[in-house]
């Protein structure tokens, strides 16, 4: 009789992961500019992941049930606390104020790694470091703060009262602008058991340059999949998890605000926002599949706007609000 049964299992006795961060800054203002250089760094070990360990060693012969180690359940998921992670991270910053007019930018060179992403294998596990999959090669960011020279305290109509201080009073604008490189995702076939370990998809055999794509990359040719292939029968495929990056951020918002006061304690904000101001298009990842004739296409848009750092086409918005 086929097996139904899928069970899960934890080892007895389990250690908390660790944590080691370490850091070193540099800090020095010239000319009334403020500048920043930093390392950044992690090491972390006893990291937790869960791998389905009844699996065969893969090999020639073609998967059947009895040839796992536990033939009686489908599956074991076993939960194991021996993987390790590291962050490495040089960041930039500078900081400038000049009258009404702030502006501050950062840019950050990072890598972020771990030896227990790729499950596939449950014999040979935590032999290699991957991307993590979240954290983005290149990033920096902008803002500039300026509050409009107009009006009580300023350089033009200082001396403005009543209505006219009303109109052109309390006027200030904010810049925010990111730029970053893509967020990484996975290559992966699917349809197929090439390591007879009834493992019908994964990761593919890596036998070429993705990013070498004929005629340069496009919204529907992202990377070259000419570059992966089936793995070849008894084996995993080599390519790694998140060894693939996607579309580069460039995002800028903008926002105008006026503030009127009512009373000596009362006033209000008058808020307009433009978000992805120049209209950037901004993708989620193709889906990786060489199995796939889209695998290397981008099929959708960011739905939501979750952060500042992704957008839907350029949105403009109103607000007001009475400040206490």
């Amino acid at each position: 009789m086929a097996p139904s049964q899928s069970i899960v299992g934890y080892p007895l006795q389990t250690e908390h992961g660790h944590i080691h961060q370490f850091s070193a800054t540099y800090e020095i203002e010239l000319k009334s500019t403020g500048f920043r250089v930093s390392y950044v760094g992690s090491r972390s070990t006893g990291q937790n992941y869960s791998v389905n360990i009844n699996k065969p060693m893969p090999g020639t012969t073609p998967f059947t049930a009895s040839s796992n180690p536990y033939p009686q359940f489908v599956s074991a998921t076993m939960t194991r606390y021996n993987g390790s992670a590291n962050y490495n991270g040089l960041q930039f910053d500078v900081r400038r104020r000049v009258g009404s007019l702030t502006f501050s930018a950062n840019y950050s060179l990072s890598s972020s790694q771990a030896n227990y992403l790729n499950t596939e294998n449950p014999y040979n596990l935590l032999s290699r470091y991957a991307n993590d999959g979240m954290t983005r090669r290149h990033y920096s960011s902008g803002t500039l703060t300026y509050a409009l020279p107009f009006g009580h305290g300023r350089h033009y109509l200082n001396g403005a009262g009543g209505l006219t201080e009303r109109v052109v009073g309390g006027w200030s604008t904010n810049v925010m602008t990111y730029l970053a490189s893509g967020i990484y995702f996975s290559p992966s076939f699917s349809g197929s058991d090439p390591s007879n370990t009834n493992t019908l998809s994964g990761l593919p055999d890596l036998v070429g340059d993705p990013n070498n794509v004929p005629g340069g990359k496009s919204k529907t040719n992202w990377f070259n999949m000419a570059a992966f292939a089936v793995p070849q029968q008894g084996h995993f495929g080599n390519a790694l998890p998140n060894s693939l990056e996607g579309q580069n951020l460039y995002q800028t918002h903008v926002s105008l605000i006026k503030s009127t006061p009512i009373t000596e304690r009362v006033k209000f904000n008058f808020v307009t926002q433009i978000s992805n101001l120049f209209n950037h298009a901004q993708f989620l990842n193709p889906s990786g599949n060489i199995s796939s004739a889209s695998g290397s296409q981008f099929t959708s848009q960011i739905g939501t706007f979750d952060s500042y750092e992704v957008a839907k086409p350029r949105n403009i918005t109103f607000q007001g609000a009475f400040v206490f």
